[in-house]
């Protein structure tokens, strides 16, 4: 399965907006039910609340995506998982090098990349995202770091267009 970051829909709305690419975003929608496609459940969080006071492009991906997701499978934190997060957790916490700062840690631990880590390694998944290998940096926990650490792959947008064969 491909693990959907929320960075990754707010990247494209970033470089391929709704109002000059609406194709692209329709063959998005499209793919939720028809590619092996999944969202965390803390994702679907992350993107339902979102509203117009954070920023515009957010607003604008919330409003997409609960306007063009609806049914879809949003995937629940299971025991597997839970066992994968004390994993990673503890990787973060204790065994990177160099030690992350102790709020890095803090931050990826209370938001959304560390389960979506937590996920892929219990499941077996790819995350698409657009954060990039950061692997000496000590302020903040990238999640392609810990997922190389992990097994876990990682995929950006165009290497995502590429995998479903997308030309635009």
């Amino acid at each position: 399965m491909l693990l959907i970051d929320s960075n990754f829909l707010i990247a494209m709305e970033s470089v391929y907006p709704q109002d000059i690419f609406p194709s692209l975003w329709d063959k998005l929608a499209a793919a939720f039910r028809t590619e092996p496609l999944v969202i965390h459940e803390s994702v679907d969080k992350e993107l339902t609340v979102w509203n117009s006071t954070v920023s515009r492009w957010n607003s604008t991906v919330s409003r997409w995506y609960v306007g063009n997701t609806q049914g879809i499978a949003v995937r629940e934190t299971d025991e597997a998982e839970l066992e994968a997060y004390t994993r990673v957790a503890s990787w973060v916490e204790e065994e990177w090098k160099p030690r992350y700062r102790s709020q890095a840690v803090d931050v990826f631990l209370d938001v959304t990349d560390s389960w979506l880590v937590a996920s892929a390694l219990a499941h077996g998944d790819t995350i698409i995202t657009n954060e990039k290998h950061a692997p000496q940096s000590v302020a903040r926990v990238k999640i392609p770091d810990v997922a190389t650490h992990f097994g876990v792959e990682c995929l950006d947008t165009i290497s995502f267009f590429r995998l479903l064969k997308w030309k635009i």
